[in-house]
């Protein structure tokens, strides 16, 4: 039997939970700006896998986004931070911000999600 975590959805089978099993799947999207053209896939807000949690954030330097693993899970069955400090993955710069889901970071207009391509990661 596995050990169920904080915030773990159980899967259910004909609507029953089944708490002997975990399902945690984190989602990526693909956004494209409406004005220039933009894309990113990232997963657009908060979100965690089996084993990670992640967060999207745009770096203020060279205005692109990105999603950047914040916490594992640990041996001991608890999510420990992974860096103090978190870095752009394109500059390297330490100018980032949460990314608010919707807006460009390149023009500031609306992003939108290309139903077609979404992706599952654990």
């Amino acid at each position: 039997m596995l050990k169920t975590r904080p915030n773990a959805k159980p899967q259910t089978v004909g609507g029953k939970p089944q708490t002997n099993k975990i399902v945690s799947m984190g989602q990526h999207y693909k956004f494209v700006c409406t004005s220039c053209d933009y894309k990113a896939i990232v997963s657009g807000e908060p979100d965690r896998g089996l084993v990670t949690m992640t967060d999207t954030f745009e770096c203020l330097d060279c205005k692109e986004i990105f999603d950047l693993i914040i916490k594992t899970y640990s041996e001991t069955n608890e999510w420990t931070k992974t860096a103090e400090e978190i870095s752009c993955e394109k500059c390297k710069g330490s100018n980032l911000t949460t990314w608010h889901k919707g807006e460009c970071p390149k023009c500031k207009s609306r992003m939108t999600i290309d139903e077609s391509v979404t992706f599952l990661w654990d």
